[in-house]
């Protein structure tokens, strides 16, 4: 059994990379604007406060940063609230693990306003044990202090806790920290996967693999 597992959201367990990838697009549409080519991927490498700037200096736009920010925020309320959908077979894995024990935390970049609507919506609100951002702990998934703090938080060692994502950078932070790591594909790491598979304890296609390998060994 996993005494305790710390879940990412977004490409993890959300299905939401997708929308992630083209909300600058769908911003900028909205304005009447064109959007150059790889935009989504050049805004998933940034913060809201640095893809707003960079919006800003690169479309002219006559908006400030904080309204830019907003304006972005609003579309992704939306899709949140109506949108969002798990990835297949995440749910049922989610339960098994609470009804066998398990603590189970989400360690997440995306602001509780956005995702709480999703969560409710997904029944999912009352699985979790704790659920913490990086924007309200005030340091990124870049350094271990926020693995740190949740493992505190459940009062067990790295090395009992299972860590669930799917960014590269993630899984690195996890492993070097010493939690166990459990690396997912997604679409919008597809370029990193081969990587991950080389730092994660065990990496995943999809959740059928994770819940044969969690909880059907023999």
């Amino acid at each position: 059994m996993i005494k305790a597992a710390i879940f990412d959201m977004d490409g993890t367990f959300l299905d939401s990379m997708p929308y992630w990838m083209n909300i600058g697009e769908l911003f900028l549409k909205s304005l009447g604007l064109e959007p150059e080519k790889n935009l989504g991927e050049k805004l998933l490498e940034m913060t809201m406060e640095e893809g707003s700037i960079y919006l800003k200096k690169n479309y002219s736009l006559d908006f400030s940063t904080d309204e830019i920010s907003n304006k972005i925020n609003k579309i992704l309320f939306e899709i949140y609230s109506s949108k969002v959908t798990l990835k297949e077979g995440a749910k049922d894995f989610l339960l098994k693990l609470k009804d066998s024990g398990t603590k189970i935390a989400v360690c997440t970049n995306t602001d509780r306003f956005l995702f709480t609507p999703a969560l409710k919506r997904l029944n999912l609100d009352s699985i979790f044990d704790y659920i913490i951002s990086t924007k309200e702990f005030g340091k990124s998934k870049n350094h271990p202090e926020i693995f740190y703090h949740i493992a505190k938080t459940f009062s067990f060692q790295p090395d009992k806790i299972w860590v669930f994502e799917d960014a590269l950078y993630s899984i690195k932070t996890a492993s070097k920290a010493g939690f166990k790591t459990a690396g997912i594909f997604d679409k919008s790491s597809e370029k990193d996967f081969e990587k991950i598979k080389l730092i994660a304890t065990k990496s995943f296609m999809n959740y059928d693999e994770i819940d044969k390998f969690f909880f059907n060994k023999n």
